[in-house]
């Protein structure tokens, strides 16, 4: 199983075909369903006596271990390797004050370099869960040449700190940076070029871009008037940065009904290439929405200041036609994330690291120099792209719809229950006494339903102004019973909905 040992466990092994034929070739085994473990030897039915000898083995081909130190023992060994063959470039362990001892781990082929030297348009995202207790932190940008997404730096951290993004950016762009007789470094590369940077919602990764900038550049490229050297950090982002819209629009819907949908959608409307009709009476409708949509905005212009002028192109400092050209999600990050986690989740950071080797190296043979041969038939040019892209906002607006229509044939079904309970609350009212004790507790319910009634007409309405409108219905003109039944009755208060 070679560098598979890294994650192997006894369920693993027996879903690796490579396993399954060499165990199936040794046994000689010509059924048609695969041999199981115990026919090899009885013992092995045992899983902990399987994992066991796993780990036996495990640790002869791994002496280090499969966490931090087993990679930098793969570090050492990459080390003597041909440069286009090396991919663990850095293993570090840095002590920041208030935060202790942080571990990086970055990777990345020479090809990937390469392409991360010459990118214009970088975009970053993080995954979560590809190594337990370790956040893997990739780097992708368009590859022009075969109009596809490419990753050109993979990293596994433990910090999302300003410090500790800084150092990881500083060590990438050093080692992508190493040319024979230059001196070149992240800032050179962020000076001279970068021209957009697109980030998942994170505070520390913004500031760690320009942690450095201020008093490091002089003029700026577009405009020699613009004094970028005393120009404090956060201000330097609104010249390159842009945020990601995906991950912006799902902080919204996670605030739920705990804001008005006029509110949430001032709040979307803020993601514009366009100036607003009116900016500042959009911010000030979102301040009056509440103690949750104001503390959301706040968090907007005073603890991440960058964000807005990353969503809004009239106060950002990037040209309309670079914001324009530029993809405003991290869709190609999210997509690498989904194909490299197929290859294994939560695993140790050893398997992460060589299963990330595998995939990475395998990506760049698809876009090295020379290959004519394309990935699909069909190529991914600019217009298969964005009729791709209109494909999806109609499927995705399709589903959307239907869910409306399923809520708002729920609440017809709940309104129809609620006549037929009301209809029967009359009948019962026409056999008891009028104003004795029975007909007064049961006016009391049909008031109550009254209610509820008029609240499911008035939900109902609501919902059908976004449905499709298809199974739109009329509210009924005439009452479903005489008012006099209950006109004796105190009225109900209001129930909020």
């Amino acid at each position: 199983m070679d560098w598979q040992l890294a994650d192997a466990t006894p369920r693993r092994i027996m879903l690796n075909s490579g396993f399954i034929k060499s165990l199936r070739y040794h046994l000689n085994w010509n059924y048609g369903h695969d041999p199981p473990l115990s026919a090899l030897h009885e013992s092995l039915q045992n899983r902990s006596h399987t994992a066991r000898i796993i780990g036996e083995l495990r640790n002869g081909f791994y002496p280090n271990g499969i966490g931090l130190e087993g990679i930098r023992g793969l570090l050492e060994k990459h080390k003597i390797l041909p440069l286009e063959e090396r991919y663990v470039r850095a293993v570090e362990s840095v002590t920041f004050e208030g935060e202790g001892e942080q571990h990086f781990i970055l990777c990345m082929t020479s090809a990937m370099s390469k392409i991360l030297v010459e990118a214009h348009r970088i975009s970053i995202d993080t995954s979560f869960k590809r190594a337990n207790g370790w956040e893997e932190f990739e780097l992708e940008t368009w590859h022009d040449g075969k109009m596809c997404s490419v990753t050109c730096a993979r990293a596994f951290i433990t910090s999302q700190s300003a410090k500790s993004h800084h150092f990881l950016f500083t060590k990438a762009f050093d080692i992508a940076l190493k040319i024979p007789g230059e001196e070149s470094s992240f800032i050179t590369f962020m000076v001279l070029g970068l021209r957009r940077w697109l980030l998942m919602l994170i505070k520390g990764r913004g500031l760690s871009m320009v942690k450095e900038l201020p008093g490091s550049c002089t003029y700026h490229p577009d405009s020699k008037d613009c004094c970028l050297q005393t120009m404090p950090a956060y201000a330097h982002l609104a010249h390159f940065y842009i945020q990601c819209t995906n991950h912006f629009e799902q902080k919204i819907i996670k605030l739920g009904n705990q804001i008005s949908d006029t509110c949430r959608k001032a709040m979307v409307s803020l993601a514009s290439s366009h100036p607003l009709p009116d900016f500042e009476g959009t911010l000030e409708l979102i301040r009056q929405s509440g103690k949750k949509a104001t503390d959301w905005l706040k968090d907007k212009e005073k603890g991440t200041p960058f964000m807005l002028p990353g969503l809004y192109q009239p106060i950002s400092k990037i040209p309309l036609e670079i914001w324009c050209a530029s993809p405003h999600t991290t869709n190609g990050n999210e997509q690498a994330h989904r194909s490299v986690n197929r290859t294994g989740i939560k695993v140790s950071p050893l398997a992460a690291v060589m299963h990330g080797m595998q995939y990475d190296f395998h990506a760049m043979y698809a876009v090295r120099d020379g290959l004519t041969i394309q990935t699909r038939d069909q190529l991914s040019a600019h217009f298969k792209r964005k009729e791709t892209s209109f494909v999806r906002q109609v499927k995705t607006t399709k589903r959307k719809l239907q869910a409306i229509d399923t809520k708002l044939s729920a609440l017809y079904e709940e309104i129809d229950e609620a006549e037929c309970s009301i209809k029967a609350l009359v009948g019962q009212l026409q056999l008891v006494q009028y104003r004795s004790p029975q007909y007064d507790a049961i006016a009391v319910k049909l008031q109550a339903l009254q209610r509820d009634y008029k609240t499911l007409w008035e939900n109902a309405e609501a919902v059908s102004q976004n449905s499709s409108g298809e199974e739109i219905r009329e509210p009924r003109i005439t009452p479903l019973f005489d008012q006099s039944l209950i006109s004796h009755l105190p009225p109900l208060p209001f129930l909020l909905t």
